[in-house]
């Protein structure tokens, strides 16, 4: 059987979807086990750990569109640096920057 997460594959929107979901049913599943058991050390914990899921859920489900718009951002300094080539460090700077955060928007 083919590891669906192989480099070769690219990690898609539904990917994550998919992700996100199991996340949100493990939380879900936590929690209700933990109401069952009746312990309130476990009730807080697994309490603590949905708020904390819900709390950044936000940013996973976002990073597919975020990654876009650096994406986009790269370009137009690109176009910007190649209109004014005049050496100007400050376009390569930030080129270099995004590429940076790019590459770490892929790689999450």
């Amino acid at each position: 059987m083919e590891n669906p997460f192989s480099a070769t594959k690219t990690f898609s929107t539904e990917d994550a979807d998919r992700m996100l979901k199991l996340a949100d049913q493990f939380f879900h599943n936590w929690s209700e086990t933990a109401q069952e058991s009746h312990d309130p050390e476990n009730i807080s914990e697994a309490l603590a750990a949905s708020a904390e899921w819900k709390a950044i859920r936000p940013l996973f489900a976002a990073a597919p569109d975020m990654r876009k718009a650096l994406k986009r951002c790269r370009q137009h300094v690109i176009d910007a640096t190649l209109a004014h080539a005049d050496d100007d460090m400050s376009g390569r700077l930030a080129l270099d920057a995004l590429d940076a955060a790019v590459e770490k928007a892929g790689a999450a």
